[in-house]
């Protein structure tokens, strides 16, 4: 998952600059390629998948706003709102960087695409209702069978429950 991650950047990167042509594309994809390999190494991270689906979002409706023709440029714009909303399934403290590409790459498309981008986003970032749906609200677990872990991590914070206490005494 974290090669696929940092492929997806890479790409994306390179995706989004070869409008300026390869011998900018190129170099722009390696300098990303140095910056995100972490020093750990291969190492699965929410902000690298988020940020790797973000640019291969922006991307793919940008590719959307160039192509004449108006089904096939609709599925590129989609898929592209699509993946943005992926990058916040993923991150959603990237709702800001999301929020604002879309804006741009709103202005100066017709009303079907514009459509279509929003929509896209919100399909992607639709799994997020059945989060709020099944997480319950204020505090209170989510009905569900025997109340499980939710009921005891509420009672914990109500002082139901106390953490049991430290031992004291004894050879350590």
């Amino acid at each position: 998952v974290a090669l696929l991650q940092q492929i997806g950047v890479v790409m994306g990167v390179y995706a989004l600059a070869r409008h300026w042509g390869r011998t900018v594309a190129l170099p722009c994809a390696l300098i990303s390629l140095v910056i995100i390999v972490p020093t750990i190494g291969l190492t699965a991270l929410g902000w690298v998948g988020a940020v790797a689906l973000g640019l291969l979002g922006m991307a793919v409706a940008l590719d959307g706003r160039r192509i004449s023709d108006p089904r096939r440029a609709g599925r590129y714009v989609l898929l592209g709102g699509v993946l943005l909303g992926f990058a916040l399934l993923y991150r959603l403290d990237l709702i800001l960087a999301v929020g604002l590409a879309v804006l741009v790459m709103l202005r100066g498309l017709d009303r079907a695409r514009a459509k279509r981008l929003l929509g896209g986003v919100a399909l992607g970032a639709s799994p997020y209702i059945i989060q709020l749906a099944t997480a319950g609200r204020d505090g209170q677990a989510a009905p569900g069978p025997r109340g499980g872990a939710g009921r005891r991590r509420r009672d914990l914070v109500r002082g139901a429950m106390r953490p049991p206490a430290r031992r004291s005494g004894g050879a350590e």
